[in-house]
């Protein structure tokens, strides 16, 4: 009995030393603890997901120099409110789209300022944390980027001495075999009026192809170097490289402008050779050729082949009558493109007015007068001219001068026009008077 009473008394001595280190523990917190414990949470608890990772902010030096240790700086709570409803509609469907990921709330484009101008701004009122830039990508600002030699063509433009800058600047960087930059720098050429600096770089080409000079034939054609057109055109001969429709309206419309109706029904010949007979665009400039050469039969005959006339038909026929002296059958021809549905532009316009004034219909001109009005038209200096001419030959020299006060831009056709016209009726104090005037302001824009 002594020895169970005295085990039992040793046993509940140890349990109670150990709830006293127990309670002492618990009572008095360590330091670390304490700290610990007063803490607060940087992020709060929720369901929605595992915290964020935190941004780190680039290395910096002190004044010392010594390299500070990167800091971890966590982000901010979020509010309550889910950035979703902002792009939700009472029935749950997307009524905007969201942003660049700029985190500004109010900022509702697809690429918004903060995307164009390449750095995070965050929104009004909020702290930043992290000092990194967003920089975004060159092919994602611009999808289709440049090289910089183009860049250096576009810089130049029509001018020779840049022109042959950026051609050096192409063969220093090893790109002079490169067939867009070529054809590129040989429009240029043409455009600022060094033709045989166009064709010397065509020319010493390793590989032209038949896209330089189509583009070299419809350039010179188009800024009124018919000549070099046609030079370009044998270039193309020689080189036995293949043509395009393109090609064919350049050089007939180079022959139109020479008057050369040998060399365009040879031009012809060869884009109905080639199976270009048809194509529309290829018929509408032999209508102009044919018609400038004096060939109206033949020009019309090409003109009812056109399945799809387009204005630039009807006007070519119209003014293909007007220019030969056949005002009548121009008026005829005006006529029935009203009656297909067509609508006129200017240049149809113009070319019926000069045929009214040739046959003195003043019922038809009043008619074009008031369609112009109508809509609004934009009364350019060709357009005035006709409109001044018509009413002068009609004798309406009050109207004719209304209309001629009204012009901002008169060129000699207009002056011309409106001298001619007072002298046609017997007005010719007006006209000398008028003419004075004309040389007063010739004088004074020289």
């Amino acid at each position: 009995m002594n020895l169970i009473s005295k085990r039992e008394r040793e046993s509940e001595l140890e349990g109670k030393s150990t709830n006293l280190v127990a309670l002492s523990k618990s009572a008095i917190p360590s330091a670390a603890n304490a700290r610990r414990s007063s803490r607060p949470p940087c992020r709060p608890t929720s369901d929605a997901g595992p915290p964020p990772r935190p941004i780190w902010r680039r290395t910096t030096r002190s004044r010392r120099g010594s390299p500070r240790p990167p800091v971890a700086v966590p982000l901010r709570p979020e509010s309550p409110k889910s950035r979703a409803k902002l792009y939700e509609g009472k029935d749950g469907t997307p009524t905007k789209k969201k942003c660049c990921n700029c985190r500004n709330s109010r900022c509702l484009k697809l690429y918004c300022e903060c995307f164009a101008s390449g750095t995070k701004k965050p929104a009004k009122g909020r702290r930043t944390h992290s000092s990194v830039q967003f920089e975004p990508s060159r092919s994602t600002m611009d999808p289709h980027p440049r090289s910089p030699e183009y860049n250096s063509l576009l810089l130049a433009g029509p001018r020779l001495g840049p022109l042959k800058q950026a051609h050096a600047r192409l063969v220093v960087a090893g790109h002079s075999g490169s067939l867009p930059l070529t054809t590129k720098l040989a429009t240029l050429a043409i455009a600022a009026g060094a033709a045989s600096y166009a064709h010397l770089i065509a020319a010493t080409h390793p590989a032209p192809d038949s896209f330089l000079f189509c583009s070299l034939t419809r350039a010179a054609a188009h800024r009124g170097r018919p000549l070099v057109a046609l030079a370009f055109y044998r270039c193309l001969l020689a080189a036995a490289l293949p043509f395009s429709s393109f090609a064919f309206t350049a050089v007939a419309k180079a022959c139109a402008d020479l008057s050369a109706l040998r060399t365009g029904m040879a031009v012809h010949a060869h884009a109905v050779l080639l199976g270009f007979g048809s194509d529309r665009f290829m018929q509408t400039a032999l209508v102009v050729l044919y018609s400038k050469c004096g060939q109206l039969a033949v020009a019309r005959k090409l003109f009812d082949a056109i399945r799809d006339r387009s204005v630039v038909a009807w006007n070519a026929m119209i003014s293909g009558y007007e220019q030969n002296g056949l005002a009548q059958r121009a008026i005829e021809v005006y006529k029935e493109m009203q009656v297909a549905g067509e609508a006129p532009d200017s240049a149809t316009f113009v070319a019926t007015l000069a045929a009214c004034a040739q046959a003195g219909a003043l019922d038809l001109g009043r008619e074009v007068e008031r369609h112009i009005v109508s809509e609004r038209m934009d009364i350019t200096v060709f357009l005035g001219a006709a409109l001044v001419n018509m009413y002068a030959r009609c004798g309406l020299v009050n109207k004719a001068r209304n209309w001629f006060e009204m012009l901002q831009e008169r060129n000699v056709v207009t002056w011309t026009s409106m001298i001619a016209g007072y002298g046609m009726h017997g007005y010719g104090h007006e006209a000398i008077e008028l003419y004075h005037l004309m040389r007063r302001e010739g004088t004074a824009t020289k």
